[in-house]
């Protein structure tokens, strides 16, 4: 019996000192592992400071690079001689939005018979002004279809965005309001056939993305028929004006100006 406790507390003793030395062991190891690290530190330290700062480089560079590309500013008309004979281009088929606004302001302070008057020697710039005091649809259309006689390309293009406001197309449904697409797009044809694509470009592409109308080959043949229908018919009453044909010549400015504005950014 005195025996068996004595190997007991012998072999307790020894796991006691196994136990510290293992403890002094991981103490002792820590510490090493703890210096190791804090020697290395500096370094990655150092290797982060350095990524950051080639980042922030990166970043500055590339910042400067599109404040330099903001900074050249985006002109498709070209040079000052180029977009003087784009803008009187424009302005001869009726368009006046690329224009001064200060040369036109005199048009503004003339009455309806001055106006009526100008408009009935050709004067686009009449017409236009007129069409913008119009209290109804019927003058509007009246007034339109005298200037596309006389010439304005614009006075077409706004023929076909006025039938989407005549007819309240937005509250038919898809199958009502597609004769009236048609129509619209028709007379942005018969502009674009006389040289000018503006109207095609904004009001055609706009119309059709708001109603969500892709257009077929159908569609595509019924437009051409309408529009040639409707090219004939103002040229008809334009020659028996005495007028002559229609001029349907276009700068190479201005075809420059259209495939600079279709092309993508």
């Amino acid at each position: 019996m005195g025996y068996s406790i004595l190997f007991k507390r012998i072999v307790s003793l020894l796991l006691l000192v196994f136990f510290v030395s293992f403890v002094a062991y991981f103490l002792c190891f820590e510490k090493t592992l703890r210096v190791e690290n804090n020697s290395a530190s500096p370094m990655h330290a150092n290797e982060n400071t350095v990524l950051n700062r080639n980042k922030n480089s990166a970043v500055h560079s590339m910042d400067a690079s599109l404040i330099k590309n903001e900074s050249e500013t985006w002109n498709p008309m070209g040079d000052a001689v180029s977009k003087r004979e784009i803008v009187d281009w424009f302005a001869s088929r009726g368009n006046f939005s690329f224009a001064d606004p200060a040369a036109h302001n005199d048009y503004q302070q003339y009455d309806l018979d001055t106006l009526h008057k100008l408009g009935d020697q050709g004067d686009l710039r009449a017409l236009d002004e007129l069409a913008n005091r119009t209290e109804t649809i019927d003058q509007l259309k009246s007034i339109l279809a005298k200037a596309a006689i006389y010439g304005s390309t614009a006075a077409i293009t706004r023929m076909g965005t006025a039938i989407e406001s005549e007819f309240w197309i937005g509250n038919m449904s898809a199958e009502q309001r597609k004769p009236y697409i048609l129509e619209a797009m028709s007379f942005y044809e018969v502009a674009e056939q006389r040289g000018d694509w503006w109207g095609k470009i904004n009001d055609g592409r706009s119309l059709l993305e708001r109603y969500g109308v892709t257009l077929s080959d159908e569609d595509n043949f019924y437009i051409a028929k309408r529009s040639k229908e409707i090219y004939e018919n103002f040229e008809k009453i334009r020659i028996e004006m005495g007028l002559g044909a229609f001029d349907n010549s276009v700068p190479d400015t201005v075809i420059k100006f259209y495939e600079e504005m279709l092309r993508p950014l």
